[in-house]
């Protein structure tokens, strides 16, 4: 497409994404007022070519139509096909040359759709990489009775993405009974953070993200364990205070360890030496209450 152009500079190279109004209309194709130029106000004045070929459509019968739905004032935006300079035609400007531009609908949209290709496999290729055993945090959406806990991703490179708790990974207990009733308590709409247990492409090539509450379900148990034995500890030291004296029966060793019997309770008895050998002899000895742990009195022959 001619332009008004004077001088020997291009006013956009090929492959830019150009916007434009349309001025006029022929048999082949549709001349576009350039407007934009990459997202950008473009200035000049300049026209380039939409040719039928160029105009959208995935079909003969698509791009008829489309054609047909054109119309002056209309704003096209298209895919710079053409930009270079050649000999002028008119009489009047022999030996001269004039910019030709040419834009495409089709280009744009292959090349959009290329763009969006590599990004998305690039986004993938990151999703991949996902350390196994990270935490990720999911917003639960769907509970399958059998299956599981459907979510969607919060957080990290797949965030928007679609995980999976299965009912095996919902807690650390094996029985059946157990798993569903923990799958059951989960609810629509809370939001979890799990361990990744599984990310992989399935045989659709779509990946499966796989998360466990296990982990955080044993945490939790570990600590509730802990919780419990250190008040166990708490009431032996109520019945048995520090820097009390009491006699510690049934004395024996067992692995280098010499125990005791305190009304019941098992003591450490923590003495050495010849001492030791003492108080094994003796069967019993006169000991001091020093602590607790484990559910186990400690206590100190002096």
């Amino acid at each position: 497409m001619n332009t008004t152009q004077n001088t020997n500079v291009l006013a956009f190279e090929k492959n830019a994404v150009i916007e434009g109004t349309v001025t006029g209309m022929a048999g082949f194709g549709f001349h576009v007022s350039v407007t934009k130029v990459n997202g950008s106000p473009f200035t000049g004045k300049v026209r380039a070519l939409l040719t039928n070929n160029g105009v959208s459509g995935k079909t003969d019968e698509d791009r008829e139509a489309r054609i047909k739905s054109i119309k002056l004032g209309d704003t096209i935006e298209g895919l710079c096909t053409r930009a270079d300079f050649v000999p002028a035609k008119n009489a009047n400007m022999k030996g001269k040359e004039i910019a030709q531009y040419a834009i495409s609908e089709r280009a744009l949209i292959s090349k959009r759709s290329r763009d969006n290709r590599a990004e998305r496999d690039s986004i993938e290729e990151q999703v991949l990489a996902i350390e196994i055993g990270s935490d990720m945090t999911v917003e639960i959406t769907e509970v399958r009775a059998g299956l599981g806990a459907f979510g969607k991703v919060l957080d990290t490179v797949a965030v928007g993405r679609r995980a999976l708790i299965h009912v095996s990974q919902v807690c650390d207990d094996r029985s059946k009974d157990v798993r569903d009733a923990a799958l059951a308590s989960i609810e629509v709409g809370t939001v979890l953070t799990a361990k990744v247990c599984k990310v992989e492409r399935n045989a659709k090539k779509f990946i499966d993200i796989g998360l466990s509450l296990r982990e955080a379900s044993a945490q939790q148990r570990a600590e509730r364990e802990q919780a419990e034995a250190e008040q166990v500890d708490a009431e032996l030291l109520e019945r048995f205070p520090l820097g009390c004296e009491v006699t510690a029966k049934k004395i024996s060793e067992r692995d280098g360890v010499i125990y005791g019997d305190v009304n019941g309770i098992v003591a450490v008895i923590s003495v050495g030496g010849q001492m030791a050998e003492n108080v094994k002899r003796a069967k019993s000895a006169r000991v001091i209450i020093t602590g607790a742990q484990g559910g186990c009195l400690l206590v100190e022959k002096q």
